[in-house]
C-alpha cells in the first residue's frame, strides 16, 4: 500500500509539473496582421519599429518577396515590392567580385542567340529580393537586397557560344515612404570578404550599417583574421571591419553560412551587443566580453565539442547540419530598464517531421551584468498557430509574439511577463 501511495504521488506530481511547464504570460491584447493577394508573409525574421514604434515593418530575409509596414492594430499602411529594373542599377554601376567576369546587359543576352542560359525564361532568371528593412527615420526606411544579373567569363567573349551565369549583388535601397523616392547603393566587396543579406543595424554614432560578412577561405589553415561583421557608409562603401566569429565556429568548422548571422542592439552605455543563432552566449563587441547562457536543458556546446572531436562531420551532413544544435539563439532586444531580452528557440526532435511539434521557446531576460531576472518557457505551438518570431514593443513595454496558422493567419499577441 505503501509503495502504491508513493507511485501514485510521482505520478500526480509528474502530471501537474508537465502542465506547469509552461508559462502563461499575461496577453493585453492581440492584433492580426492584414494581409492581400499582393503582400504574402511567408516568415518573419525582424521588425523595425519607427521612433514611437506607432508603426512597424516586418522581415523575411528567407524570401524577401515584400517589405510590409503596418500599424499597431495590423493595418497595412504600405508596402514596397522588388523588381527587375533594379538590375539596371548592377549594369550601370556594378562591379563583379571577380576581375575575370563581365556584367552582361539585358540585351546582349536577350537579343543574342550566342548566349546561352540554363533557362530560356530570362526574365524568372532574375529574382531580385529584399531581405532585411529598418526604419532610418521617420520617414526613411533602408532595405538590405540581394539583386542579380548575368555575368560572363571575359574569356568566352570572343567564342560563337557564350555561357552566361547569374550572379548576386548586395545592396542598400534607400526609401522614402512619404514621396516612394527609391535610391539604390551597391555594397562594396572589400578584401576577402562579402556582405551577406541576413540583417544589418544602424549604428548611429558612426553614421554606418554594420552587416553579416562572410569569406570562402579555410578559416582553420589561414591567419587571417575571422571577420564575420563590417561597417558600411550609406552608400554602400567599406568602412572597417568590427567583430569576429565566436571561437567555438572556427574551432569547430562550423565558420560561415547562415548559422553566422548576428542580432545586435546598442545598450545604454551606447556599447554595440549582439547574439549568434548557435552560440550560447550575449557578445559585447565594444570591449570584446561575453555572457554565458546557461543552464539549458541541453547545450549546442556538445555539438561544437563532437565537430571538434571529428565525432560529427560538417561535411557529411549538409542541409541537416542545424538540425543538430538543440538550441537556436533568435534575437536580442534592449528592454526600457537597460536589460537585454533574447528568445531561444529549443527543439529535441526525433524525426524532422517533430521539429516544430517537440520545439518550443524560452525568453529569458539579463541584465547587462549577466544576472538572469526572467526565464519563462512558451509552446511552440497553441490554438494560435506557430511562433515565427518574438520580439518587444517599448511602446508597450510588451513582448510582441508572431503566431501563423494556416486558418487564422498572422496573430501578433502582445503580452508581459507576470
Amino acid at each position: 500500500m505503501k509503495i502504491f501511495t508513493i507511485v501514485l504521488f510521482l505520478l500526480i506530481f509528474n502530471i501537474f509539473h508537465s502542465s506547469s511547464e509552461f508559462t502563461e504570460l499575461k496577453e493585453i491584447k492581440r492584433i492580426v496582421l492584414e494581409e492581400t493577394p499582393d503582400v504574402i508573409i511567408n516568415n518573419i525574421n525582424g521588425v523595425s519599429f519607427n521612433s514611437d514604434s506607432s508603426l512597424f515593418i516586418v522581415s523575411d530575409y528567407y524570401t524577401g518577396n515584400v517589405v510590409p509596414i503596418y500599424d499597431n492594430n495590423g493595418k497595412l499602411i504600405k508596402h514596397y515590392k522588388p523588381n527587375i529594373y533594379l538590375t539596371d542599377t548592377v549594369i550601370k554601376k556594378g562591379k563583379y567580385t571577380d576581375s575575370n567576369y563581365v556584367i552582361a546587359t539585358l540585351d546582349m543576352v536577350y537579343m543574342n542567340s550566342d548566349y546561352q542560359v540554363d533557362s530560356i525564361d530570362y526574365i524568372s532568371n532574375i529574382i531580385n529580393t529584399y531581405n532585411y528593412s529598418l526604419f532610418f527615420d521617420d520617414t526613411t526606411i533602408y532595405i538590405l537586397a540581394k539583386i542579380r544579373a548575368y555575368v560572363i567569363n571575359k574569356e568566352e567573349l570572343n567564342r560563337p557560344k557564350k555561357n552566361i551565369i547569374i550572379a548576386q549583388f548586395p545592396a542598400f535601397i534607400k526609401i522614402n515612404i512619404k514621396t516612394d523616392d527609391i535610391n539604390v547603393f551597391l555594397i562594396d566587396k572589400h578584401q576577402l570578404f562579402w556582405c551577406q543579406t541576413f540583417g544589418f543595424f544602424y549604428y548611429k554614432e558612426n553614421n554606418l550599417f554594420l552587416c553579416c560578412t562572410q569569406t570562402n577561405i579555410d578559416l582553420l589553415k589561414s591567419n587571417m583574421r575571422k571577420y564575420c561583421i563590417s561597417g558600411f557608409d550609406l552608400n554602400g562603401h567599406f568602412v572597417n571591419d568590427f567583430y569576429e566569429l565566436p571561437e567555438e565556429y572556427i574551432k569547430s568548422g562550423l565558420n560561415y553560412s547562415i548559422a553566422s548571422n548576428s542580432d545586435i542592439i546598442k545598450n545604454k552605455n551606447n556599447e554595440l551587443i549582439g547574439i549568434f543563432p548557435y552560440s550560447e552566449r550575449i557578445h559585447n563587441f565594444s570591449n570584446n566580453s561575453s555572457i554565458n547562457i546557461n543552464d539549458l536543458p541541453k547545450t549546442n556546446n556538445d555539438v561544437f565539442n563532437k565537430f571538434i572531436k571529428k565525432e560529427l562531420r560538417i561535411e557529411n551532413l549538409k542541409d541537416s547540419l542545424l538540425f543538430y544544435f538543440p538550441n537556436r539563439i533568435s534575437n536580442i532586444e534592449l528592454l526600457k530598464n537597460g536589460n537585454y531580452l533574447v528568445t531561444i528557440f529549443c527543439h529535441y526532435w526525433k524525426i524532422p517531421e517533430d521539429y516544430v511539434q517537440n520545439g518550443y521557446n524560452i525568453v529569458r531576460e539579463y541584465t547587462p551584468e549577466g544576472k538572469l531576472i526572467n526565464d519563462i518557457k512558451i509552446k511552440a505551438v497553441n490554438d494560435d498557430g506557430v511562433i515565427k518570431y518574438i520580439t518587444y514593443t517599448s511602446k508597450e513595454d510588451a513582448l510582441m509574439v508572431f503566431r501563423f496558422s494556416d486558418e487564422k493567419g498572422w496573430t501578433v499577441i502582445y503580452s508581459k511577463f507576470e
